[in-house]
Parts: C-alpha cells; structure tokens; sequence
C-alpha cells in the first residue's frame, strides 16, 4: 500500500456523500471509485467529489477487481450490505460497513470470516 489510501464507495447516494465529505478532510485520503445501479446517484456523487469516469461502476464485483484502490465503504440498502463487504474483502481490500452489519448473526458470521480469512480490516459504522 501507498502512503495514500485510496478509497471507494458502494452505494453513492445518502449516507455516502457524509462519508465522503469527513474522509476528504483526511490528509492522505484520495476518494477514487464509486459504485451505484442508480446512475443518477452516481453521476451526482462523482460530480461532486471529482471521481474519475472510469472509476466509475455499476457492478461492485468490478470495482473490486481495481489495483489502485485500498478501501471502501458500503452504504448501500441494509439488505444488500452482505455480499459486496464479502467481495470487497476477498479482493484485499479494507471495509467499513454500515450500520446495521448484515440483516441476521449467519451474514454477520460470514462477514467476520471473510475479514479473517484477507487479513483486511472490516469496520462498522
């Protein structure tokens, strides 16, 4: 990893923009990707925060496959929290979650494992 964190965000609308707008103040901290299937969040968000086009995604199995990109937070819709956390960390990089983690203790559980199994930090908010 770099001196610089490079991160990404799966689900760009709501909560997303508050992430962004604390980790930008954070010297060090480059936002680089989002993911959304609401195109229209995600143009708004990569306006906003001055993510590049190509970084931009509608499916986060390929936003997970950048080389250039060490964290993510998901703030998507609480059922769908789950499976990009699971991807995200099986693709080595670092997640914050939010609240709530998962919708039962089974995804929780799954979650926790796959964190343990990368190495990978997994927060939640």
């Amino acid at each position: 990893m770099t001196s610089e964190i490079r991160y990404g965000f799966v689900g760009t609308g709501g909560i997303a923009g508050t992430h962004a707008n604390y980790l930008k103040k954070i010297p060090g901290v480059k936002l680089v990707a989002g993911c959304d299937t609401n195109p229209q969040h995600l143009k708004d968000f990569a306006a906003r925060f001055e993510i590049p086009k190509e970084n931009l995604f509608d499916d986060y199995n390929k936003m997970a496959r950048m080389k250039d990109l060490d964290a993510v937070s998901v703030c998507t819709p609480n059922k769908l929290h789950k499976m990009p956390t699971i991807a995200f960390l099986k693709a080595g990089k670092h997640v914050m979650v939010e609240k709530p983690m998962a919708m039962n203790a089974r995804d929780a559980e799954a979650m926790v494992k796959a964190a343990e199994q990368s190495g990978k930090l997994l927060v939640i908010g």
